[in-house]
Parts: structure tokens; C-alpha cells; sequence
């Protein structure tokens, strides 16, 4: 049985998961599945080789709406920076590591996930998108950067998740 918080029917409908559907529970079943699929949340990843050093990836990405900051978790190795500028936002954002090993297996999630409110470039911080009622595209500009004196870099992975409005914005 779907159950709340996600999909409660009507006072004289139920749906168990096993019964056969008859014709009165379709409206119900669409309803919970379209709940389902789009409130998911939206995670584009980066898959196949890593970025290394001296590399420069740009991603366009649908942010939807109601949304004011888009935050990252890098998937990381090595010992340097990883800087991602938004199309929507003056500055950028840096990550600072000092990740051991150089395998997938030894790599660390850093996360940027915090709307800042200093401006300039170099703040570990969630980056500012335009806030609007419609699903738009941001393009994300990723440059990978080597540390002195470490292991070289690479990005293994990279999620983009939208941060919705808070409740004092909506």
C-alpha cells in the first residue's frame, strides 16, 4: 500500500500492492506513480575515465524551478582544486583537497553545499541560479587544477542537485 507522506487516496480508495487493478484504481495508481517520478530527485553524473589536471568540462544542466542555489559533491583523488563557474552566477566556487591515493577506490566526496552570501571568487559554496516559476538550463564550466608536491588529480565524479527555495523565500 502506498502510504503518506508520499500519496494518501481518497477516503474510499486504497490501492494494495499485489491486487489486481480494476478500472476505479488507475486514476489512483497514475497519480502515485506521477508523484513518484517527479518528485526524484536529479543527479547528473559524470561516468567513464576521470578529468585530470589541465582539463576544462562544461555541463548544461536543467535546473527546475522555484530553485535559488544549485550545490555539487565531487567524487575526488589527489592533492589540488576543482573550480566550477555557473552561467547564472558572477563568481565561482573552489575545492581545496588533499584526497590520498589515485584509484577509484581511495577517492573522497568534498561537498559544496552551502549558499554563501560573500562575493568573489574562491568560496567552497552552493552557486546562485536564477529563481523562476520554469525548469531552465544553467551550463557549468568544471576546470581541474594539480596541488604542489601531491598526487595528480582527478575528478571522479561529479552530482549537480538543485537547492529549492527555503521556507521564509516560498
Amino acid at each position: 500500500m502506498i502510504t503518506p507522506p508520499y500519496y494518501e487516496p481518497g477516503p474510499s480508495q486504497v490501492v494494495y500492492n499485489g491486487d489486481v487493478a480494476m478500472s476505479r484504481d488507475a486514476r489512483a495508481v497514475d497519480r502515485a506513480t506521477t508523484w513518484l517520478a517527479v518528485n526524484r530527485f536529479a543527479r547528473p553524473a559524470l561516468v567513464g575515465a576521470p578529468i585530470v589536471s589541465g582539463q576544462t568540462y562544461s555541463l548544461q544542466t536543467l535546473v527546475p524551478g522555484y530553485c535559488t542555489h544549485v550545490g555539487f559533491a565531487l567524487l575526488v583523488t589527489g592533492r589540488g582544486t576543482v573550480t566550477i563557474l555557473g552561467s547564472d552566477h558572477a563568481n565561482d566556487t573552489v575545492a581545496t583537497f588533499d584526497a590520498a591515493g589515485s584509484t577509484l577506490d581511495a577517492a573522497t566526496w568534498v561537498w559544496l553545499d552551502e549558499p554563501k552570501t560573500a562575493s568573489g571568487d574562491g568560496y567552497e559554496r552552493a552557486l546562485s541560479v536564477t529563481d523562476q516559476s520554469t525548469p531552465h538550463e544553467v551550463t557549468l564550466t568544471v576546470d581541474v587544477v594539480d596541488g604542489s608536491g601531491g598526487t595528480a588529480v582527478k575528478l571522479w565524479s561529479l552530482l549537480v542537485y538543485p537547492l529549492p527555495r527555503t521556507a521564509a523565500l516560498a
